[in-house]
C-alpha cells in the first residue's frame, strides 16, 4: 500500500505553476483541488502585492470552507510553502486523497518548497503560519536597490549555526534525542532506529546497535499494528528511509504520518543523512528484499516515472496513511 497518490495535473494548473515559478512572477498563491482523480486549479492565481497579509486575506476569501484544498504560497523569490487545508468534518476517504497527494504535488510543481504545513481553518492561513513578522512582510516586488542592499547584508559575517539547527518552518520537528540518533546513524554508530509521532514532535522509538549486521535485527523492531518511520544503514553506502503503515491502522492514525513525511525527509537531508532511497510498505515481512530491489532498480528520470492508474476510486485510495 503506497503513501503517495500520483494524480495527474490539469493543463490549467500546470500552466499556472509554470508561471508561478518564473523569476519575479507577480503571483502570491495558487490554490489546488482534486477533481475526478486530477489535480486542478481552484480559481485564478492570487496576485502578489507588497503586503503578504492582504494577499493571504485574498486567499481566504476564495477558499471553500467545507472542502479540502492545497495552497501553494510564494514567501519570497525561490521560496514557497505548501499548505494542506482539511476542515473538520471531512470524510476519511477525502482526507486520504489529499494527504496522499501532497508529496506528489510538491514534486510535480517543481517549486522550491521551504515548508509544508496543514491547517483545519482558513483563518490559520496568515503570515504567522510561516513564522513571519506581520509588520515586516515585504517579500516581493522589491526594487533593484532593495535587492542589492539585501545581497550586501548576506555577505556580512553571521554567527556559526548549530550543527543540529533545523530548517525554518519545520512543522513536525525531530526532538533533541531523535536528532542525536539520526547523526549516530549517519556516522555509522547505529545500525537503525524507528521513530514515532508524539505530540508535536518526532521521537525515537527503538534503536539497533551497529554491531548487529543481520536484517532481522532491525526488522524485529518494526511494530505489526502501528505506523513508523525507520532510518536504516542498509548497506555501506546506503541509508534507507522506511515508511511502515500497516493496513489495519485507522485513517486518523495514518494521516499524521503521511502529513509528516516531507518534513521528516527534509530534516534528514539537513542533518546530512539524506536517504539513498525511500521505501513504503504495509508490512515488515520481506521488506529487506523490497529494499534490495529498490536499490538495484535503475534510476528513472522524472518524465519516465510511472503514471498513476487511470482509476482507483472504485477500490478506494491506494495509500498508506
Amino acid at each position: 500500500m503506497s503513501l503517495t497518490l500520483a494524480f495527474p495535473l490539469g493543463d490549467s494548473l500546470r500552466d499556472a505553476l509554470d508561471k508561478f515559478k518564473e523569476p519575479l512572477a507577480v503571483i502570491r498563491a495558487v490554490i489546488v483541488g482534486i477533481d475526478n482523480e486530477t489535480l486542478v486549479l481552484h480559481g485564478a492565481p492570487i496576485e502578489a502585492t507588497e503586503n503578504l497579509t492582504s494577499d493571504l486575506a485574498a486567499v481566504r476569501k476564495i477558499m471553500p470552507l467545507d472542502v479540502p484544498r492545497f495552497v501553494m504560497v510564494k514567501l519570497e523569490e525561490k521560496s514557497f510553502a505548501e499548505i494542506l487545508y482539511v476542515p473538520e468534518g471531512t470524510k476519511p476517504k477525502v482526507k486520504m486523497l489529499y494527504a496522499g497527494s501532497s508529496a506528489h504535488l510538491r514534486e510535480q510543481s517543481r517549486l522550491a518548497i521551504a515548508t509544508d504545513t496543514h491547517v483545519i481553518s482558513v483563518d490559520e492561513i496568515n503570515p504567522t503560519l510561516f513564522g513571519r513578522d506581520i509588520e515586516a512582510e515585504r517579500v516581493e516586488l522589491r526594487t533593484e536597490k532593495e535587492k542589492i542592499k539585501e545581497e550586501i547584508a548576506k555577505m556580512e559575517i553571521a554567527p556559526q549555526r548549530s550543527a543540529v539547527e533545523l530548517p525554518a518552518g519545520t512543522q513536525q520537528p525531530l526532538n533533541a534525542a531523535a536528532i542525536d540518533v539520526v547523526i549516530a546513524i549517519k556516522d555509522k554508530k547505529l545500525r537503525a532506529a524507528t521513530f514515532k509521532l508524539e505530540g508535536a514532535e518526532i521521537v525515537v522509538d527503538k534503536t539497533v546497535d551497529i554491531a548487529e549486521t543481520s536484517h532481522e535485527s532491525w526488522i524485529s523492531i518494526l511494530p505489526a499494528e502501528e505506523p513508523r518511520f525507520a532510518v536504516i544503514n542498509f548497506r555501506e553506502d546506503a541509508i534507507i528511509l522506511l515508511y511502515l503503515c500497516p493496513d489495519s491502522c485507522k485513517p486518523k492514525v495514518k494521516m499524521p504520518y503521511a502529513a509528516s513525511k516531507g518534513s521528516f525527509t527534509r530534516q534528514l537531508t539537513h542533518l546530512e543523512a539524506k536517504p539513498k532511497k525511500s521505501v513504503e510498505t504495509s508490512s515488515a515481512k520481506g521488506v529487506d528484499a523490497v529494499i534490495d530491489e529498490a536499490l538495484d532498480a535503475p534510476q528513472l528520470e522524472d518524465d519516465a516515472k510511472p503514471i498513476a492508474p487511470k482509476s482507483i476510486m472504485p477500490k478506494g485510495p491506494r495509500m498508506c496513511m
